[in-house]
């Protein structure tokens, strides 16, 4: 009976774990990918400079898993240039989603050390009393955005899925 209850208690504890579990997505052909913790469905488009534009969003746990990536009809060699487009790409997104507050743009991140990249990390609310934290990283031929937005937004599986993002090598 004993060992019963430990099996049934451990399961127990062992469950929120696996909810949480982080599947590698692969955005396209692009060769970008990043782990979340539930599948989006993307859709394809083309921006008005014809760059070609993927997003998709997907919920989880009462939290909504959003990804939009760039890629950049013209690679930019110039980093810092990348990076104004990237926080400039982010005031359009301010927009779109109805954000009413933003802490402000916390710049010049590297994406796990990698001085070939630039980040940009905020925190938003939206009209619907939303929290939304963001990150959004380019290293010059990409810009992605990954962003979790819901009323109660814990943090550690946010970031776990913010800083899950790889490009190509």
């Amino acid at each position: 009976m004993k060992k019963l209850l430990a099996i049934i208690v451990s399961g127990a504890l062992f469950l929120p774990l696996l909810s949480q579990a982080q599947k590698k997505i692969t955005v396209g052909n692009t060769g970008v990918s990043f782990y979340s913790p539930c599948q989006p469905v993307f859709d394809k488009a083309q921006s008005k400079d014809s760059s070609t534009v993927y997003n998709g969003e997907c919920q989880s746990g009462g939290i909504t898993y959003g990804f939009i990536l760039v890629k950049l009809l013209h690679r930019r060699a110039d980093l810092r240039e990348a990076e104004k487009i990237t926080a400039d790409y982010l005031k359009y997104l301010n927009q779109s989603f109805n954000i009413t507050h933003a802490e402000g743009y916390k710049d010049g991140l590297r994406l796990n050390n990698d001085e070939r990249t630039r980040g940009i990390h905020d925190q938003w609310a939206d009209a619907s009393q939303n929290k939304w934290l963001v990150n959004a990283w380019t290293n010059g031929a990409f810009i992605a955005v990954l962003y979790t937005y819901g009323i109660n937004l814990p943090e550690l599986p946010a970031n776990r899925f913010l800083q899950s993002l790889r490009f190509p090598q």
